[in-house]
C-alpha cells in the first residue's frame, strides 16, 4: 500500500505524463521481486519509495510513504517449559480492568 505520492510520482515528465500509475508501481515491483526473490518487506518499500522520488527527479512533489507487508506459510512451534525459576511467581492471575 502507498500513497498517492507513489502513483503520481513524475506528473507531467515524458516518461509518466500522467504520474507512475498504479500500473507501473505494479511493474516495478515485480520486476524487483523477479531480480531479487528473497528481498525483504523493509527493502521493498524503500525501493518503491525511492524510484517514486527518482520519477520526480528527487524532488517529491507530494507525500511519498508506503509500506509492504511480507505473507509466509504459517511455521510450527514447539515450546518447552520447565518448572519456575521462582515458585512465587509461577502463577499470575488474569486482572480485568472495568
Amino acid at each position: 500500500m502507498f500513497s498517492d505520492g507513489v502513483n503520481q510520482s513524475g506528473i507531467g515528465r515524458n516518461e509518466y505524463p500522467f504520474g507512475w500509475d498504479n500500473d507501473g508501481v505494479e511493474e516495478f515491483v515485480q520486476g524487483q521481486i523477479d531480480v531479487h526473490p528473497d528481498i525483504s518487506a523493509h527493502d521493498l518499500a524503500k525501493c518503491i519509495v525511492r524510484q517514486a522520488i527518482k520519477n520526480d527527479r528527487f524532488i517529491p512533489k507530494d507525500d511519498i510513504s508506503c509500506a509492504v507487508i511480507y505473507l509466509r506459510d504459517p511455521r510450527r512451534l514447539l515450546i518447552c517449559s520447565g518448572p519456575p525459576f521462582n515458585n512465587e511467581k509461577d502463577e499470575f492471575p488474569c486482572q480485568h480492568s472495568g
